[in-house]
């Protein structure tokens, strides 16, 4: 009988030999006794995983699952990885919030809904808006709306 040894978290040991390797960027493994890649799972939405550390991303930034990058910009979005956090929301923790009603969000990046701004008078601002959005004929918002 052969006993398996041991691999650190963020590492698999190819066939149970001891021989650790780390888990590919954006992936990460919590079983220590994991013999194969396979067992490397996407780190979960809010984080990004380096291989070997879940470490969870910066405000500011929407981290999407197999995120590798603490602050996903351009080319992440692009692989589907994570994105400045967009219009319309703002981003804590690596996660995506969308701004009230009565709120508008028109800059990327923000990591508060402190940081939205009200809906000007004579417009409405629906949840998740970043475009004021012109009152209807016939009726008039006379105040900003927050």
């Amino acid at each position: 009988l052969t006993e398996r040894v041991g691999c650190e978290e963020g590492h698999y040991c190819e066939g149970g030999k001891g021989f650790m390797q780390p888990c590919p960027l954006g992936t990460t493994n919590g079983n220590k006794l994991s013999g194969s890649s396979d067992a490397c799972t996407p780190c979960p939405e809010g984080f990004w995983c380096s291989g070997t550390n879940e470490t969870e991303c910066e405000d500011g930034f929407h981290c999407i699952s197999g995120s590798y990058s603490p602050s996903p910009g351009c080319s992440d979005k692009a692989e589907g990885r994570g994105e400045v956090c967009p219009l319309g929301h703002y981003c804590q923790a690596g996660l995506k919030i969308p701004c009230s009603a009565g709120t508008t969000c028109s800059q990327y990046g923000l990591t508060d809904e402190s940081e939205a701004e009200d809906c000007p008078a004579g417009y409405y601002c629906d949840e998740n808006d970043f475009v004021p959005i012109p009152c209807p004929v016939g009726t008039y918002q006379d105040t900003a709306t927050a």
